[in-house]
């Protein structure tokens, strides 16, 4: 309660001695002043009563001798009516009255107004952390209000942009391995209708690209041991693209490019800078070369075990060929490993040795013809014709799409 509405309750009222000074002349009328619920009440000793109410207070003032009341009604000749009083309880309540009748945009600006310079610096660091923690939430949740159609879109385009730069293995016998192997590992609640295709290519990699394909590299063929590798390899690609990690990754990517290019840009080239943004669309041609975060590996690695388990097949390969095809950290490449995107090889196969003392169930027999003739199927996909370096290629796949738009 406060001390108005208790005054109020006990039918009592504030008073102290007050001046009035009009303008008109330098000499105050002195007076009672009196503080009830409906207002100020001034009696002077000429019998002279004035009275206002609380929304007639057009602000407070503390001065050196006291306090003063500026009121918004004038005198004949202009000027404010100023009450000037020593009272500090009647001083507290009419600021407390005068602040409670201002909006709250004003009331936030006063307040904001008598900040100190290092209040001032705090409240701007900590809007500016609040700014960026709900950007980057925005970034990671992007995803969710983004169609599912967009990822279908989006590996067309990409898909159109290798086939210029890379030759596809033409091999049944491949083929007819990546659709037994796609059968397998396929749930029938999965986003996609996922595909394989083999790039004539000695990278030992394997990438998904939204809308659910996956291109494995010929090198990577050449690395495997047998299908049972390559199940492996498959089932984390599977994963990358029914969880959306191109998708998430794309737009986390290109919102931390413009929202940098934004501040960077404006700060040095003005607005006119944000003409330029426009070029980072043709990004879209290389997205496969994008790399995860480690949070989407480990996700890839968590969701591709259990993929493999629903379809009774064992992580220990896919562990194995992942370990020959990494090298060792030696010297200062553990500096470089720990800013690597991809989770250290030791934090996977621990993952992956937990994954083994799960498998109860019975070894796959689905693959056997695979495993006996792994050495001739995985050789069909050689070709001769010696293979250029990639930036050969991005040139002239560049040149090839420059001349077709001239």
């Amino acid at each position: 309660m406060s001390l108005m509405q208790f005054l109020v309750l006990c039918d009592m009222s504030l008073t102290c001695i007050a001046e009035l000074f009009d303008g008109n002349c330098t000499t105050p009328q002195n007076g009672t002043m009196r503080l009830s619920a409906e207002g100020i009440a001034l009696s002077g000793t000429d019998h002279i009563h004035y009275q206002w109410k609380f929304s007639e207070i057009d602000s407070m003032q503390n001065t050196a001798t006291g306090y003063c009341c500026i009121l918004k009604q004038r005198s004949a000749s202009g000027n404010q009516l100023q009450l000037f009083f020593t009272d500090e309880i009647i001083y507290q309540e009419l600021q407390r009255q005068t602040q409670r009748r201002k909006s709250a945009p004003v009331r936030l600006f006063h307040k904001i107004w008598a900040l100190k310079l290092w209040q001032i610096t705090l409240v701007i660091l900590f809007t500016l952390v609040c700014f960026f923690y709900l950007f980057f939430l925005l970034l990671h949740r992007a995803y969710t209000i983004t169609p599912v159609s967009y990822d279908t879109h989006l590996g067309s385009k990409i898909d159109s942009s290798l086939a210029q730069i890379y030759q596809r293995c033409e091999s049944p016998a491949i083929d007819t391995f990546l659709e037994k192997a796609m059968r397998q590992l396929s749930k029938p609640d999965d986003r996609f209708r996922h595909r394989v295709i083999v790039l004539d290519d000695p990278t030992q990699n394997a990438i998904s690209i939204p809308g659910g394909t996956i291109y494995l590299f010929r090198g990577l063929l050449d690395s495997s041991n047998g299908p049972d590798e390559i199940l492996g390899v498959l089932s984390h690609e599977i994963s990358h693209a029914e969880e959306r990690h191109s998708v998430r990754q794309i737009l986390q990517s290109l919102g931390l490019y413009y929202m940098s290019s934004l501040f960077i840009g404006i700060a040095i080239e003005g607005f006119d800078f944000l003409d330029g943004l426009e070029q980072t669309l043709e990004m879209s041609s290389i997205l496969f070369t994008l790399r995860y975060s480690r949070q989407f590996e480990r996700e890839a690695d968590s969701l591709g075990i259990l993929r493999l388990h629903s379809a009774n097949l064992r992580v220990g390969p896919l562990d194995s060929l992942l370990t020959r095809i990494t090298p060792p950290p030696r010297g200062r490449d553990r500096i470089f490993n720990l800013l690597s995107t991809h989770p250290l090889q030791k934090e996977r196969s621990e993952r992956f040795a937990k994954a083994r003392s799960l498998e109860t169930f019975a070894p796959d027999t689905v693959f056997n013809v695979e495993r006996k003739n792994w050495d001739t199927i995985k050789k069909c996909c050689y070709d001769s014709i010696p293979q250029k370096p990639l930036w050969k290629k991005l040139i002239r796949s560049r040149s090839k799409r420059k001349a077709d738009s001239d």
